[in-house]
């Protein structure tokens, strides 16, 4: 299927695709293509961030992802609705059907802030294995600059009623009584 023709990401999410093939039919718009966002797409989503100039991009997310489906909706012009999962389908299509074409969407009872620039960008390269101490040198900045966005990206991504890290293969490093040890 080429890019022009995709309708949903990741292509191999079959039980999503199936969901989003009849959410699409309902909702009629050929130029949306929607984003199942949760622990298991991250790192690929956050290696090749797959959203192109000639999509409209509908994120259904994790609410444990909130702040970076918010960080996207704020800063791509082209990603125009964020979902929490537990939304019902029924719901998403009434909205998307009933919203104007280019007013922005964002449906959660998250209260996350979205992640900075700044916040994406490290977190970008630490799903792509960079260590603190590389991004320090790669922008010129010490370790401990780096640490400070470490934490804030841990408490952002974080069950605080758990405390459980969202991704422990990407975040675990970021526990706050790790930062010592460092």
């Amino acid at each position: 299927m080429s890019a022009s023709k995709r309708i949903y990401w990741p292509q191999n999410d079959h039980l999503f695709g199936g969901g989003v093939i009849e959410l699409n039919q309902s909702v009629m718009r050929e130029d949306l293509t929607f984003i199942n966002l949760n622990e298991s797409t991250l790192s690929l989503f956050l290696r090749a961030i797959p959203l192109s100039d000639d999509r409209k991009y509908v994120i259904i997310c994790s609410r444990r992802l909130m702040s970076i489906a918010k960080y996207l909706l704020k800063r791509y012009q082209n990603v125009f609705a964020v979902f929490e999962s537990s939304i019902k389908m029924e719901i998403i299509s009434r909205i998307i059907t009933t919203s104007p074409q280019n007013e922005k969407i964002l449906e959660t009872h998250s209260e996350q802030p979205p992640l900075t620039e700044h916040e994406f960008l490290i977190l970008r390269l630490m799903s792509n294995g960079m260590d603190t101490r590389s991004i320090a040198l790669l922008y010129n900045l010490k370790p401990p600059v780096i640490y400070s966005f470490e934490e804030k990206l841990y408490k952002k991504l974080v069950f605080e009623q758990s405390g459980i890290p969202l991704a422990p293969s990407l975040l675990s490093r970021l526990r706050p009584s790790q930062q010592n040890a460092r």
